[in-house]
């Protein structure tokens, strides 16, 4: 059975935080390797001597940052690809994950106090509203 063009387009936004991921990744691989190619290390030793630490410290931060990177590339490749096979499993991540998305927007305006366009926001409702629907839900058996 061929996917529905919402779970199609759905499928391709999972990529593309994908994609989003993995150039976080591949920044934080580079900084790793040649983390003093644009002398940031010299420039935080020599504007902060007193933080000896600095060399772990850096490198912990995108370490983690790269490790987290990864995970979440993954799982949004995984997703997409389970979005578009019919998978019910991908169903639930996929809701579960534009709930999160709405509730998103209210914590970031909460904490920013910035009032933006929640572009986010309106396509994670919209999926929501979507994946509700009886044929949406009968390409995935739920």
């Amino acid at each position: 059975m061929k996917p529905p063009g919402i779970v199609i387009f759905t499928a391709i936004l999972n990529f593309l935080s994908a994609g989003v991921f993995a150039f976080a990744a591949v920044i934080s691989l580079l900084v790793l390797l040649f983390r003093n190619l644009f002398g940031v290390y010299d420039y935080m030793a020599r504007e902060y001597p007193q933080m000896t630490s600095l060399s772990f410290g850096l490198n912990f931060t995108f370490g983690i940052l790269l490790i987290v990177s990864l995970i979440f590339m993954g799982l949004f490749i995984l997703l997409g690809m389970g979005l578009l096979q019919g998978k019910k499993a991908a169903w639930y991540a996929q809701v579960v994950l534009s709930i999160i998305g709405l509730l998103g927007f209210p914590i970031a305006l909460s904490v920013t106090g910035f009032l933006g366009f929640p572009v986010g926001t309106v396509i994670h409702a919209v999926i929501l509203f979507i994946f509700f629907r009886p044929s949406i839900r009968g390409y995935f058996g739920v």
